[in-house]
């Protein structure tokens, strides 16, 4: 699990194609394809730009004041954890 209060940027060479409303990464190699849900699209947004952990539940608890705190916070934690198992992100600089 990444540090929350590290910063994370995702790597340029990973490719996006949005079909509809899904959002598609493909990875450095081209040889894995990752489908985001909505809410992942959004995380990958932000991380246009450094953003921590911490920072990210933040800005979501703001955007999503009906969804319980708990719930936000235990997506954001799986969907870093994903995005850095797959190697989709790395450590800002």
């Amino acid at each position: 699990m990444p540090a929350p209060s590290r910063q994370f940027v995702r790597y340029r060479s990973v490719r996006e194609e949005r079909v509809d409303d899904v959002l598609f990464l493909i990875d450095q190699e081209g040889k894995a394809i990752h489908a985001l849900a909505p809410i992942g699209a959004g995380i990958w947004s932000l991380l246009q730009t450094p953003a921590s952990i911490a920072e990210t539940k933040r800005i979501l608890k703001q955007a999503f004041p009906g969804v319980p705190a708990r719930r936000i916070a235990m997506d954001v934690d799986e969907i870093f954890a994903e995005f850095e198992d797959f190697g989709l992100i790395q450590h800002a600089r």
